[in-house]
């Protein structure tokens, strides 16, 4: 925590602007650039907005000469070329098993989260923070902000990241204000951080290795920003964006992209503390286009549902992570399974003169193989929320994300 608190407070609040000035520059090559097409693409109106909201302290933008912006774009339509494996990339990311939790904030007067969800772990501006549980569907691993199918669809590197980026902006407490914005805040920069650092590396790549005559950085990020923004404008359509939405996300938006995709370039690598950075310097405005500017690339937020009881989102025996049901009662108190394994079970237990509550795994014979995992005394009429301690399950104990009402 005092790594993510030391990211977080490099930047003085007291110099953060809500809604930072764009820079028009005022240069005719800009308008020079705006009738290259390629392939029937119109990339000179890209080039030529990109040019003009260029950020003035990456020096004269890079794309001068129409005739080698002409050249190295027809590098970038190749069969086979960047803006083919940009559509992979896109693809790709279409058919992993990832999904965004929801988010909301915790009631001001009971401080408590809503059925579903569990605090966020964030602290200053986003304190109040829930997110959604990793309910019964084809997400059942916590996986940070998100939900994965299994561990193998879950960069917990990159998820760290994005938490680090959120925790960051959060703790300038000017950045928003009221509870619909600061909601959707989080998801924002959760979402944004994700594609930059997830996303945007591949991207890089892809057209680093189609431009590798380029020797300039700031000249490679300013041939993602204009590639990767074409690429928006030709799918806004299908993602019911107007096509005027990309051209505001790309004046408000662009510089950070080529700034970014330079840093990536030249070391390898975007340190989260740039994109602070560039958030808190462009103010909360910035994070409606960022969202516009990335959709293509996000996945799917996750859904709640509905006969679920609660679910173990953190637990060391990590088969009894997922979605429980209740399946009737035993000694007056609700009974529950993990859903898709009925041999796995929650109950309130009397055998042997205790009154406990356990959470078991039989084997095949049933009882005479049973194995109590977790116990809580905790005497209550529902599960319990603590006093859970390991009997033969490993640490951390249950972790539990209640889904329905339970009576205490």
């Amino acid at each position: 925590m005092k790594l993510f608190l030391g990211l977080a407070l490099f930047v003085p609040s007291l110099a953060i602007r809500k809604s930072a000035k764009r820079h028009v520059v005022a240069n005719t090559n800009c308008e020079a650039l705006a009738d290259l097409e390629i392939d029937g693409k119109s990339f000179g109106t890209t080039l030529e907005l990109v040019c003009r909201f260029w950020p003035p302290d990456m020096g004269e933008f890079p794309v001068n000469d129409i005739g080698r912006a002409k050249e190295l774009l027809d590098k970038v339509m190749e069969g086979g070329g960047a803006w083919d494996q940009i559509k992979q990339i896109r693809k790709d990311r279409e058919d992993r098993g990832f999904c965004w939790r929801n988010n909301t904030l915790r009631d001001e007067s009971t401080d408590k989260c809503s059925l579903g969800y569990q605090r966020a772990g964030l602290s200053g501006l986003f304190g109040r923070s829930c997110t959604t549980g990793c309910m019964w569907s084809s997400h059942p691993r916590s996986c940070g902000f998100g939900c994965a199918a299994s561990r193998e669809e879950c960069s917990r590197s990159i998820m760290q990241q994005s938490f680090t980026v959120a925790q960051g902006v959060s703790n300038v407490y000017s950045f928003v204000s009221g509870d619909h914005r600061i909601r959707k805040a989080v998801a924002a920069i959760t979402n944004l951080a994700e594609f930059m650092f997830d996303t945007m590396p591949p991207i890089v790549e892809a057209i680093k290795g189609a431009l590798d005559i380029i020797g300039d950085w700031r000249e490679h990020g300013a041939y993602v920003a204009v590639i990767l923004f074409q690429y928006l404008q030709e799918t806004a359509p299908e993602m019911g964006e107007p096509a005027e939405a990309i051209r505001d996300a790309i004046q408000h938006f662009a510089d950070i992209i080529a700034r970014l995709a330079a840093e990536q370039g030249e070391t390898g690598s975007i340190d989260p503390r740039t994109l602070i950075r560039s958030i808190l310097d462009h103010g909360e405005d910035m994070l409606e286009f960022a969202v516009t500017a990335t959709k293509v690339f996000t996945h799917p937020t996750c859904s709640i549902t509905a006969n679920v009881a609660f679910t173990l989102e953190e637990v060391g025996d990590d088969r009894l992570q997922g979605p429980w049901v209740q399946r009737g009662e035993i000694n007056g108190h609700p009974r529950y399974s993990l859903v898709g394994d009925r041999s796995t079970n929650l109950e309130y237990n009397t055998a042997n003169g205790l009154t406990r509550w356990v959470v078991f795994s039989d084997g095949w014979s049933g009882v005479i193989g049973r194995r109590i995992l977790y116990e809580s005394n905790v005497r209550s009429m529902d599960y319990p929320m603590s006093g859970w301690s390991a009997v033969r399950g490993a640490e951390p104990v249950p972790d539990f994300v209640p889904v329905q009402e339970r009576e205490d």
